[in-house]
């Protein structure tokens, strides 16, 4: 259709429609330049309850003039026979249908195109206006890489209740705050909700917050339930997951106060990753998506080595630890990060374990001393030996089998066994840290003694408190298939294949993760623990998630595959032992022939075919 307005504007042709607009490109005839017209539908011309909230989104966005923001150039006025604003026309795409035919891996690129929203949000807060409807559909990518935010429709449109004059919510209920959901009063906070619900799409590809139910949606949102980010992209550091935790909390107050805040702590994440100028980096990005995603990977790797080695170098071990897991995350099969991740690991088992031994150990000579005195004030007619006569070493407090065998107590406690040079030095730490006491209470009695009418312990009965705990210690090693997957033992991570360790016989649970693989899915082991267990290694293998399988064919076939059967169109799951296999389908049909095809399908993906019938010649 053609048709002119007001004598300033040319419908061209429609581009969507609205609940209360039907949407155009059309063409200024003074300026001669392309636009967006949007007039409201015909039915709701004469209604002034529209025409008053067709002027306040016009007077809304005609305050906003910002970069990220698209601009409105005029409005006919509640006056006029022909209701219509006047916007920017923008060539390029929705961010929806950029997601749609391109999987953005590197989460930081997804915190990247967060910025100008976010940005575009808080110059919109300044003046008074909440979008309230913050989804990809409503974000432009123009031709040149500028990110432009769209749509205030409903920024003015709704009452402070946020329902229509019909009842139902207004919005998109996938990306709204609990508090529009219950129908609060909401502020600007309830935005950077939705732009944490954006932020979590891009860097995971699945929204926070999904369900096939509205009802069950909605419960997911008001009690804020959502998958960590993480266990969707390892590549999720630190840093982004806290950053997307703030913005989805339930309680506003402890979101970020402002976009303003959000779009800084943004800038401040992706600057530290090697990110100076956030624009230019998007701009460079959007012109050859693979390739600019391909380039900005190995820039990310390359400063996430850097940092983890700076950090190692400084005594951080869990920063060096968390840079080096993102790394394998991004380059699962960088065998440099693998290597530095297994020593830091074995380093800081190590640490904890000597400082619980220092703390230990330091409790015991406070013990012994004690008892000490309180034998000596009970002699005092005694001669007073002279420190020259009686005065030890440290090693006349604990020998060296004692200190090994308290070792490996204190190592069943910390899950590992110290063994060589570990040992050694572990046995130096034990016994530099003795005190001096004097000779008479470090020999041997296995006798119960009584200290001001108290029974104490003797050494001779924490020797054999200890053999009788290390004869029922089982050495072991815990092996993850593949080596890649993290194993969860004991309310610890570890990477690729523990170390031996030792633990009492009996039953322990076991989680097997693979951080860095898409396609697994976590399983759970009961370890048992007894004198048959193999000393070689217990092998532990990742889980895969199920695969879908939905063959298009005529409506009266029936599909059978692995004893499942199913119609045309419906999806087929499949229990995976691995990435990818093959099954055999069998197609039937009354009236026409049987077709049996073998289809490739693979751990976490739905594997779309359509069959051809072949009818049956009749007689």
């Amino acid at each position: 259709m053609e048709e002119i307005l007001q004598d300033k504007y040319r419908i061209l042709h429609e581009v969507g429609r609205g609940g209360m607009a039907i949407v155009y490109k059309g063409l200024d005839l003074s300026l001669d330049r392309e636009v967006v017209i949007k007039v409201l539908h015909p039915h709701l011309a004469d209604r002034s309850d529209s025409q008053v909230r067709f002027q306040r989104e016009a007077k809304a966005v005609a305050k906003l003039h910002h970069l990220n923001i698209l601009e409105i150039y005029d409005y006919s006025g509640i006056d006029s026979d022909q209701s219509y604003i006047i916007m920017e026309y923008i060539r390029g795409e929705t961010l929806k249908d950029f997601t749609n035919r391109t999987e953005i891996k590197l989460p930081k690129i997804g915190a990247l195109i967060t910025i100008p929203v976010a940005a575009a949000l808080a110059h919109a807060h300044d003046a008074g206006v909440i979008h309230r409807d913050i989804k990809p559909e409503n974000i432009m990518i123009r031709d040149d890489g500028v990110i432009k935010l769209m749509d205030f429709g409903i920024a003015r449109l709704v009452d402070t209740h946020a329902m229509t004059v019909t009842g139902a919510l207004v919005g998109s209920p996938a990306h709204m705050a609990p508090e529009h959901v219950e129908g609060r009063q909401i502020d600007n906070r309830a935005d950077v909700f939705s732009t944490g619900t954006l932020l979590y799409l891009l860097c995971t590809g699945r929204l926070p917050f999904d369900s096939m139910s509205p009802h069950a949606l909605l419960r997911q949102i008001l009690e804020v339930r959502y998958d960590d980010p993480r266990r969707l992209n390892p590549a999720i550091g630190r840093r982004l997951h806290a950053i997307i935790s703030r913005c989805l909390k339930h309680d506003p107050e402890e979101r970020f106060a402002t976009a303003g805040d959000l779009e800084q702590e943004l800038r401040n994440y992706v600057q530290e990753i090697g990110f100076e100028d956030p624009e230019l980096a998007l701009t460079r990005y959007f012109e050859k998506p693979p390739e600019s995603e391909q380039s900005m990977l190995q820039n990310v790797v390359a400063c996430l080595m850097k940092t983890a080695q700076d950090d190692a170098e400084s005594g951080k071990v869990a920063s060096a630890l968390e840079a080096y897991n993102q790394v394998l995350a991004l380059e699962g099969d960088r065998e440099d990060a693998l290597v530095q991740v297994q020593r830091l690991s074995s380093a800081k088992s190590r640490g904890v374990l000597l400082r619980k031994v220092a703390l230990m150990l330091s409790a015991a000579a406070l013990v012994i001393i004690s008892m000490w005195s309180l034998s000596m004030r009970n002699n005092l007619s005694a001669k007073r030996p002279s420190v020259s006569e009686h005065a030890v070493s440290p090693r006349a407090l604990l020998s060296m089998a004692q200190i090994d065998k308290k070792l490996a107590l204190f190592a069943q406690l910390n899950g590992r066994t110290p063994h060589g040079n570990a040992a050694r030095n572990d046995r130096r730490s034990l016994e530099t840290s003795a005190h001096k006491v004097p000779k008479a209470q470090t020999k041997k009695t296995h006798a119960k003694r009584r200290i001001n009418g108290r029974r104490t312990v003797t050494n001779g009965h924490i020797k054999a408190l200890t053999r009788s705990a290390a004869s029922n210690n089982i050495p072991f090693t815990i092996k993850a298939n593949p080596m890649a997957a993290e194993i969860i033992f004991e309310g610890k991570t570890y990477t690729g294949n523990t170390g031996p360790m030792m633990r009492r016989i009996g039953r322990y649970p076991v989680r097997i993760h693979h951080p860095a693989c898409k396609a697994c899915e976590d399983r759970n082991y009961i370890l048992h623990l007894n004198s048959k267990t193999p000393k070689n290694g217990v092998i532990f293998p990742v889980g895969y998630a199920p695969a879908s399988l939905v063959v298009q064919t005529i409506p009266t076939a029936t599909i059978t595959a692995a004893a499942r059967t199913a119609r045309s169109g419906q999806v087929m799951q499949f229990k995976m032992r691995k990435l990818s296999t093959n099954v055999t389908l069998t197609i039937k049909a009354p009236g026409h022939k049987t077709v049996i095809r073998r289809v490739s399908i693979h751990a976490n993906k739905t594997t779309s075919i359509s069959v051809v019938m072949t009818k049956v010649a009749s007689n």
